[in-house]
């Protein structure tokens, strides 16, 4: 019985029309890339312009800002030693512009994803279809969400097209042979120039007697002439490979991940072997299974009335809808000769080549114990396996038993990735807003920082950002004129580096980092402030030992409507509270000649007046002793109707009103916390007892205190 075909009336197609379409309805060859670019704009160039720097993206930017060609140079990695002068062409054009970063690193996936089609297109000439397919999910495969890293993998990307490229050159070469010589040397100078200058693609290379075998059958009919010329052609490209890896193993060795399988097999070989099965089978069920995955969770949950709620589903269905119609008039399903007994046998070669791509991909990440995960930032391991699971996806969708549910099905995958990538998108663009929020709360509360300072704190609150990438952030604040290696300023989560690079959280110790591209910083657990940035809606925290130690314990309200809506256990994390008692106050400069700032032309301008503005200058102030200008900051918030989510957030100003005998806006106040979060009270009666310790009092302070610490319960201090 003759499979199900769709069935398409193709309309007399008028003339300004025919450059798009053949004369059999179907869309011409070059909308291919077309359209590849318009998904990838839909997928990541809806947010472009609102994304910044993060994770690695920040050493980048800082090394080509404050040093240069000559700092480029320097950070080398051995492993990519390509990439310095890569990333020191680009400084002149681009510079440390987020915006052209995105613009360009969205532009590099558009033509690594045009760079496969074509390469696919000299191996399956007649299935453009299928290797369309492949082509799309190579673009908005959602087991990588990692595209906003502009700086970081912009160099990644690149080396993918000219992978592309190379393989496809090969073929060419084999099926063009008056090119023969030109195609195959262009081929192999590719090849040396990816392999040097990328580990992520190497195990792919292993692939190239495949497509060489495949090449060669429409050139050499006859078996033992056709693998002499595979082996004979393959010969170079693994022997460029083999140099490659006996650099890697033997020159280079091994500065950062280690053989731990090698190792392994010696000690214990069956268990690491069973071991190596295990790995092999979670990365298969890692790219499949839990890759998509991310896109139904996505369509599930419910984002309240967001903007990114409103253009979600507007985005997903005319997604669908584009692909349905694109993909209806791109091509049928063509038969292939009536004398070969398999008629759609390019389905078990995608299939085929896609599991083996996939168990080749995965052999640095099996020897050196390496898990990929479809979660940021593991799943930065997948740009390994790309090829592998689009050609395997397209596959097994191929395998459907008519056109139209072949159509239908990838469509709808796709849709839902480009609506996930959406997703991705906006999730980056909160973390830069959230970058700006805590960049500019930071200077309002410490304007300046004495050189070798260390801030710790325990949160995770940018999920995008390590320490590492909020240090260069920091330097660029506080010490723009630093043109140096050493860093005056730095950041550690105390979780990540307790008892590695901080010893202890004793006084005294030395501390040492050192970082990525060479920089380090020195200092010491005396040199230390201990912040908190652990919910963004509240402020910003420099943790006082003098004032907040009632805070370790303290639980945070968040109010909306009058009405408590939430309930933090701990203000601080445990970590943090440990830490406090190392806390110097001496550390922040409170009247520096110069404020700080972070850099506006990546973080934008200074926000407007929030509270968060007046907390933490109300709090630098007290810092000071300067209760008149606490009492001024809250008056001015107050009086413009700014009020804080966190109610611990009252406690400056309440001890203010004390501090200056404004007994009725100290109880006014205490009251609007006490009440619906009674348990600040202690908190409450540290200002009580505070401000009795603090000087001389008249008859009717002492009388005010007493009154207050009877209503609030507190314990007399004799």
């Amino acid at each position: 019985m003759e499979p199900f075909r769709m069935r398409v009336n193709v309309p007399v197609l008028k003339k300004p029309w025919k450059f798009i379409y053949n004369p059999d309805g179907s869309f011409q060859t070059w909308t291919v890339p077309v359209v590849l670019l318009v998904v990838v704009l839909a997928s990541y160039g809806l947010y472009a312009k609102y994304l910044g720097f993060y994770w690695d993206d920040w050493s980048y930017a800082w090394v080509r800002f404050f040093q240069g060609l000559q700092g480029l140079k320097a950070m080398a990695d051995p492993t990519r030693p390509m990439r310095a002068y890569f990333e020191a062409a680009l400084t002149p054009v681009l510079g440390v512009n987020p915006l052209a970063w995105q613009i360009y690193a969205i532009l590099l996936r558009w033509i690594a994803s045009v760079a496969l089609w074509w390469f696919l297109r000299q191996v399956w000439r007649d299935h453009s279809r299928p290797i369309f397919m492949v082509a799309l999910f190579y673009v908005v495969y959602p087991g990588f969400s990692q595209q906003s890293l502009a700086m970081v993998y912009h160099y990644y990307w690149f080396f993918q097209a000219i992978f592309y490229v190379s393989m496809g050159l090969m073929v060419w070469a084999v099926r063009t042979p008056r090119r023969f010589w030109l195609g195959m040397v262009s081929a192999l100078v590719l090849a040396a120039l990816q392999l040097f200058s990328s580990e992520y693609l190497v195990g792919l290379e292993l692939l190239r007697p495949i497509f060489l075998w495949m090449a060669l059958a429409s050139v050499v009919s006859h078996f033992k002439p056709r693998l002499g010329r595979t082996v004979a052609y393959s010969a170079p490209f693994l022997l460029i490979l083999g140099a490659y890896v006996y650099w890697r193993i033997f020159l280079i060795k091994f500065p950062t991940y280690q053989p731990l399988l090698l190792s392994q097999i010696r000690t214990a070989p069956l268990r690491s072997l069973l071991g190596l099965a295990n790995s092999i089978w979670n990365s298969f069920w890692v790219l499949i299974a839990d890759a998509w995955e991310n896109t139904l969770q996505v369509a599930i949950h419910q984002f309240g009335i967001t903007r990114f709620a409103l253009i979600y589903p507007i985005l997903v269905v005319l997604s669908l809808l584009g692909l349905l119609l694109y993909q209806n008039r791109l091509q049928a399903r063509p038969s292939e000769p009536v004398s070969d007994n398999h008629p759609r046998r390019y389905v078990g070669q995608f299939i085929g080549i896609g599991l083996v791509a996939i168990l080749v991909a995965g052999i640095p990440y099996y020897v050196t114990g390496l898990g990929i995960s479809a979660h940021f930032d593991e799943d930065r391991f997948s740009l390994s396996y790309l090829l592998g699971v689009c050609l395997l996806l397209a596959g097994l969708l191929e395998l459907l038993p008519n056109l139209w549910q072949s159509i239908m099905l990838t469509s709808v995958l796709a849709a839902l990735a480009i609506g996930l990538q959406f997703y991705n998108s906006a999730l980056f663009r909160n973390e830069s807003d959230l970058q700006k929020t805590f960049a500019w709360q930071l200077v309002w509360r410490m304007p300046g920082l004495e050189p070798n300072t260390l801030l710790l704190t325990d949160d995770t609150t940018f999920p995008f950002t390590d320490d590492e990438g909020l240090t260069y952030l920091l330097n660029w604040t506080y010490a723009p004129g630093n043109r140096t290696t050493h860093f005056p300023v730095a950041i550690d989560t105390l979780s990540a580096r307790l008892g590695v690079e901080i010893p202890s959280l004793e006084k005294g110790q030395p501390i040492y980092q050192n970082y990525y591209l060479g920089n380090d910083f020195r200092g010491s657990t005396d040199q230390v402030v201990v912040i908190s940035f652990n919910n963004p809606s509240s402020c910003l925290r420099v943790l006082n030992p003098a004032f907040d130690q009632d805070l370790i314990f303290l639980p945070v309200y968040k109010v909306k409507d009058g009405r408590i809506t939430e309930l933090d256990a701990h203000a601080l994390p445990s970590l943090a509270a440990r830490a406090l008692p190392l806390s110097n106050m001496d550390q922040i400069i409170t009247n520096p000649d110069q404020s700080a700032k972070p850099p506006a032309f990546i973080l934008g301008p200074e926000p407007h007046t929030t509270w968060c503005y007046f907390f933490e200058k109300a709090d630098l102030a007290r810092q000071t002793g300067d209760w008149q200008e606490v009492a001024r900051l809250g008056d001015e918030a107050f009086g413009s109707h700014y009020y804080p989510v966190d109610l611990s957030e009252y406690i400056v100003f309440i001890e203010a009103y004390a501090r200056l005998g404004r007994w009725q806006d100290a109880e006014k106040l205490a009251h609007s916390v006490s009440e619906p979060a009674p348990v600040i009270n202690p908190a409450l009666c540290a200002i009580w007892n505070r401000t009795e310790q603090a000087g001389q009092l008249s008859e009717n302070d002492r009388s005010q205190l007493t009154g207050l610490k009877q209503e609030f319960q507190c314990n007399f201090v004799p």
